[in-house]
């Protein structure tokens, strides 16, 4: 009896302790997912207010219509996301209408609700790494391995500074929710693997299958399933029966590979394809494949925002070196002598499965976007990436020696992590307060302009510019404005230089406004009509062509000094430079509307070390465009660039400007500097400011020609008769356009010679008249980008090719 007591009393404290023991732990591991929220809040605080940019506003103006008309929500499931023709995306956007019915146009909860997401996908990635951790670490410290291991990596992916843009761009969330169903129903995976629950089972493809709805890189779980089936649960071995294993792989994962084909054949069946728009990648050369991932890996291991921190910053550098400390810690852990076979599979598996994350981004992998924008599409790969990286920390922090030393450096990559997170978005809470600048100044814009103008704004960045369209709207500003866009030199539809003529005939119905970057204002251009193109330029006022002594009145060497300038019989400037260097022409007070073109009369000594032609800039200051020093980075839309083969005889360098709205609103001219490329010889014999119908052909009509079965035919007129020696000319066609985003473009605007991605051209026998477009004369339908180029008698190129203007075929 006493016997019988003393067993109970002892199994009473057991169970005591037991419970004192799990509560502990439970504590513990709430203190520590609470202390990473608000470490992940830190990091993310300069974003944390109320903004929206990029897309973000056509997805706003959706949801608003959704509200009114809630069929739009089903809409996506039978048709393709946001008039993406290759993306099928249905649950998300009904994730969104949840988030909108909620809180509305507030942008502040949308980056909570996206911080919430990524800090619970982190938890579900804590616990894959536990399940791996279960047959790998062989520390007598198992508990504290394992823990050290599941915190490093959940706390590196929700600090990891890739992540910057899917938190402060709200349209980015499917990224971080794919990746929550994708972790979820990984884990489901691993638990039922270990249970044979059924439960467990029936939750991990009922996740894929929301991942798969939510975007399309969930497509890639089944091959990361098999993956991890063939290397870690059957051992695949090559000297075993290795077609026996891959077989009943194969069988056991057989259910996510039945759901990834009905997926296919419903996005077959919804957009007509069954994988997404082709990568320009796999039509590169191999060396060009290569050097493009090179540089992807670049940016997703050293994931820094250059215009914020340089490449020579200690934080950089600090950055690099722990990251590679990291690797060769991890490698190490993996492959040492001692340890077992299941760890070197575990490495080998998570390396195939970065791999194979990175697929879906193969199309824009290694391609430039300012401020990481484009790096969201790696965010996935990211998740085997940091359980990769911590590996060696977890392995080499408990059980060792210098353990504590180790689990400092943890510390200190973490540390690093956050605040380079922290600076990377500061550049978004720039790009925030100036979206929100923009739409304070068009509301007291509108609020003084009636009814719906058309208004052009040139001078935006591009981050708040792609946005643009859909941010003048209901509930920003207090009616809908369907009329104002960017004016963009890249623009498809309408190229500027028609804008511009049609400009003039329609004063004052077109109005252009400026984004000041300095005072964070729009302002209105000077009105074009006070100088209309119609005038004949120069007039008393200006001159039109310098030549000879008169060359010295306008000009002078650059900041950049040359190793020789000097004039030469005094008529004739000299210039030799071994680097690159410019020449400033003061053109002070003269309108930049009426100047389509300048032209440089000139003779270049060829580089004896050089055989291909070589660039030349010519940058423009004005009203609008700031002072920038040649060493800067200006922007594309501040100069022209040529290509020219010198070869020591006279030849013209004609910049096109007409292209250019910075210029042609720009008011008046405060000067003009060509900048010369290195090891330059050249004579400067006269200067013009040109006519345009001297230069290109004048073709008059709309910038965008229809091509129906009736009427099958068009006609445009045309006029290249002031262009010196031409008797003919040719209409330049490349495409067609079927899809958007899908297509060749020319080469150079104004090109001095034929196009090699032209399809076909029509000739016209006469240097001027009307040309008749039959339909019959292109190949399909499509939009078909065309432009006239000037020929002499032999067929050969004079003057410039003129703009460029679209034939929608049906």
């Amino acid at each position: 009896m006493n016997s019988f007591a003393s067993q109970t009393t002892t199994n009473c404290a057991l169970e005591r302790k037991s419970s004192f023991y799990i509560l502990n732990r439970f504590w513990f591991y709430g203190i520590l997912a609470i202390g990473m929220l608000a470490i992940t809040f830190l990091a993310y605080k300069p974003v944390l207010f109320n903004f929206f940019f990029m897309d973000d506003f056509s997805f706003l103006v959706w949801l608003k219509e959704a509200t009114k008309n809630p069929s739009l929500l089903l809409q996506p499931f039978f048709h393709h996301y946001m008039n993406e023709p290759y993306y099928y995306r249905p649950l998300i956007t009904m994730f969104w209408a949840i988030e909108y019915f909620i809180w509305g146009v507030n942008g502040l909860c949308f980056h909570i609700c996206s911080i919430v997401g990524m800090f619970l996908t982190s938890l579900v990635l804590a616990l894959i790494v536990v399940e791996f951790s279960k047959n790998v670490v062989q520390s007598s410290h198992i508990f504290k391995a394992q823990i050290t291991w599941a915190f490093f990596s959940a706390a590196l992916f929700d600090l990891y500074p890739l992540h910057v843009s899917v938190i402060s761009w709200f349209a980015a969330q499917h990224t971080i929710l794919v990746s929550l169903f994708y972790l979820v129903s990984f884990w489901c995976y691993l638990s039922w693997r270990k249970s044979s629950s059924k439960i467990l089972v029936i939750s991990s493809i009922c996740c894929f299958a929301l991942a798969l709805l939510t975007e399309e890189t969930g497509a890639t779980l089944p091959f990361v399933i098999f993956a991890y089936e063939a290397l870690c649960i059957s051992r695949i071995s090559i000297s075993a029966n290795w077609q026996t294993t891959l077989k009943k792989t194969f069988l056991t994962t057989l259910p996510y590979w039945l759901v990834l084909a009905i997926y296919f054949f419903l996005r077959n069946l919804v957009l007509g394809t069954l994988i997404a728009k082709s990568s320009v990648l796999y039509h590169q050369r191999p060396i060009e494949i290569f050097q493009t991932w090179l540089h992807g890996l670049q940016q997703i291991l050293v994931p820094i925002d250059v215009s914020i921190l340089a490449q020579n910053n200690p934080t950089t550098i600090t950055w690099e070196v722990i990251v590679i400390s990291a690797l060769l810690l991890s490698l190490h852990a993996f492959t040492a002598p001692n340890t077992s076979w299941d760890n070197r599979r575990l490495g080998i598996f998570l390396i195939v499965w970065f791999l194979l994350s990175l697929a879906p981004a193969s199309n824009i992998l290694g391609t430039y976007a300012p401020h990481l924008i484009s790096a969201r599409i790696t965010y996935l790969s990211t998740i085997p990436l940091c359980i990769f990286l911590t590996r060696g920390i977890a392995n080499f922090g408990s059980g060792f020696r210098y353990s504590p030393l180790m689990r400092t450096t943890g510390g200190a990559f973490l540390a690093i992590a956050l605040l380079i997170l922290y600076c990377n978005n500061q550049q978004y809470c720039y790009i925030g307060r100036r979206s929100n600048k923009i739409i304070e100044n068009l509301q007291k814009y509108y609020q003084s302009m009636p009814g719906d103008p058309l208004v052009k704004i040139l001078g935006l960045p591009q981050p708040n510019a792609v946005g643009i369209y859909n941010m003048p709207r209901k509930p920003f500003l207090d009616r809908d404005i369907l009329n104002c866009n960017v004016l963009d030199i890249d623009d498809l539809y309408i190229p500027f230089g028609f804008l511009k003529e049609s400009t003039n005939a329609r004063e004052g119905k077109i109005n252009f406004l400026y984004w000041d970057e300095k005072v964070q204002r729009l302002e209105p251009t000077i009105p074009y009509c006070s100088i209309p193109i119609s005038i004949t330029f120069p007039t008393t006022s200006y001159k039109q062509h310098w030549e000879g002594g008169e060359l010295k009145t306008i000009i002078h060497n650059g900041e950049i000094s040359p190793d020789k300038a000097e004039w030469e019989n005094g008529n004739i400037f000299h210039l030799i430079s071994n680097r690159s260097s410019s020449i400033e022409i003061n053109l002070a007070e003269f309108p930049c509307w009426p100047i389509n073109f300048v032209s440089f009369k000139v003779k270049i000594a060829p580089p004896s070390n050089n055989k291909s032609k070589l660039d030349y800039e010519l940058h423009f200051l004005n009203n609008i465009v700031p002072d920038c020093s040649l060493n800067e980075c200006c922007s594309r839309n501040t100069f022209s660039r040529i290509e020219i083969m010198p070869n020591g005889k006279e030849q013209n360098l004609i910049f096109p400007l007409r292209n250019l709205p910075d210029w042609v609103l720009g008011d008046k001219c405060r000067g003009l500097k060509l900048l010369l490329p290195p090891h330059s010889d050249i004579k400067l014999l006269a200067m013009n400011l040109p006519e345009t119908d001297t230069i290109i052909p004048i073709v008059s009509g709309p910038s965008v020609i229809g091509l129906a079965r009736s009427p099958n035919s068009q006609f445009i007129h045309y006029d290249a008769s002031h262009i010196s020696d031409c008797t003919q000319v040719a209409l330049e066609i490349i495409g067609p356009y079927k899809l958007p985003n899908q297509y060749a473009d020319f080469e150079t605007v104004y090109s001095d010679q034929p196009d090699r991605n032209v399809r076909f051209n029509i000739p016209a026998s006469t240097p001027s008249g009307t040309l008749k477009i039959v339909r019959t004369s292109f190949p399909c339908i499509g939009t078909y980008k065309v432009r006239m180029r000037a020929l002499d008698k032999n067929g050969k190129q004079v003057g410039l090719a003129g703009d460029h203007f679209l034939i929608n075929v049906e």
